[in-house]
């Protein structure tokens, strides 16, 4: 969150006008940044749905912790309401589109679990970042139980 314009130009090799002809100013570039990972994790993702193997599907966080060139973005604090924003803006109708006629609830409302949803994924997958693949696995375990129980409670039967 240190960085200035003139740093980010010096370090790309590129000069002011360069960056003004396309970023107004860094937050743009922070917004550009989140739209290219976010771009790539879906794409990850939907490869991962069609795998054949069903070990490979192991959902956003698994992708975050897996490619480091994601971390910084993601899971750094100063960042971490506008990975949450960027994060829900790219799955929400996906979202929606899922729950659609599964529940009562209006897309504010459904738009509201799926922010907290993402908050308890970021923050955890911050949190663990650094324990074994065998550790994560029961504790992602244990976060996708109590997501389904909580949305098997919404759900209309």
């Amino acid at each position: 969150m240190q960085i200035t314009i003139t740093d980010l130009c010096k370090y790309e090799g590129v000069s002011r006008g360069t960056f003004y002809a396309h970023f107004g100013n860094i937050g743009q570039v922070v917004d550009e940044l989140f739209s290219d990972a976010l771009c790539d994790i879906k794409n990850m993702a939907l490869l991962s749905e069609n795998a054949s193997n069903s070990n490979s599907k192991k959902g956003l966080c698994w992708v975050l912790r897996k490619n480091p060139k994601y971390q910084p973005l993601f899971f750094s604090e100063a960042l971490f309401l506008q990975a949450v924003k960027h994060t829900v803006a790219a799955l929400r109708q996906d979202f929606l589109d899922l729950m659609s006629g599964k529940t009562e609830l209006d897309e504010a409302s459904l738009t509201d679990l799926l922010t907290v949803q993402i908050m308890g994924c970021l923050g955890m997958c911050r949190k663990h970042l650094g324990e074994s693949d065998e550790e994560w696995c029961r504790f992602q375990s244990c976060f996708d139980l109590f997501l389904k129980a909580g949305y098997q409670g919404i759900i209309q039967k």
